[in-house]
């Protein structure tokens, strides 16, 4: 009976051992390095998953609406995101206007300037996902910072780099469609030519347009 006794405190007190071990154990010293950078990419991930998912605005039938409702939801992303500062600051600009042509129902997105950081064009290119389809921004145009049309939309060979809505080889048409190229309808003449007139008769303009005004022309 005494035997068993002296057993079970011995073990009683084991266990509180163990218990009081396991309490005072130091936490591991990169625990909060690691912790505050899984914060920080949670972060990350929650801000581009909040630019997806959101194509409600190229839905309207009106072409006009649905430009004007565009360009209202990409600047409010943008104002939204990481990428406020250097949009306030100017190092970028954007444009919604419609494409040139006959019975047009498509829109031209055009991106002016720079961005800077290592993840601030995953941002960009987040936010603008969900725009590019054929009847929405058909076509992705980034171009020199005074290189971003103040009204009416061109094709230009002034683009350094084009994202289109249609698979390869096909290119956009105004209408919406996807077509082998040179066979969309409804082309208006000399729209798809360079029009380097552009870049000497509008460039007052074009300056004024990068200055962020929170309006859209």
């Amino acid at each position: 009976m005494k035997k068993n006794m002296i057993k079970t405190t011995l073990h009683t007190w084991l266990l509180l051992v163990v218990l009081l071990t396991w309490g005072c154990t130091p936490v591991p010293p990169n625990a909060n390095v690691n912790g505050a950078a899984n914060a920080q990419a949670n972060a990350n991930s929650e801000e581009k998953a909040s630019m997806l998912g959101d194509d409600a605005a190229c839905n309207d039938a009106n072409l006009d609406q649905r430009r004007q409702k565009v360009y209202d939801k990409i600047k409010q992303k943008i104002e939204k995101s990481s990428l406020r500062d250097q949009y306030s600051a100017g190092t970028f600009t954007f444009n919604v206007l419609k494409a040139p042509g006959n019975n047009v129902n498509s829109l031209y997105l055009y991106i002016g300037g720079k961005i800077s950081g290592q993840d601030e064009f995953g941002v960009m290119a987040a936010i603008m996902k969900n725009f590019v389809n054929r009847k929405c921004t058909s076509r992705v145009m980034f171009v020199p910072l005074n290189g971003v049309p103040p009204g009416s939309a061109i094709v230009t060979n002034d683009a350094g780099f084009e994202w289109t809505a249609c698979p390869y080889p096909n290119v956009p048409c105004p209408g919406g469609e996807c077509e082998p190229p040179g066979h969309c309808p409804g082309i208006a003449p000399g729209v798809n030519s360079n029009a380097n007139s552009y870049s000497n008769s509008n460039s007052n303009s074009n300056s004024n347009s990068n200055s962020n005004s929170n309006s859209t022309p």
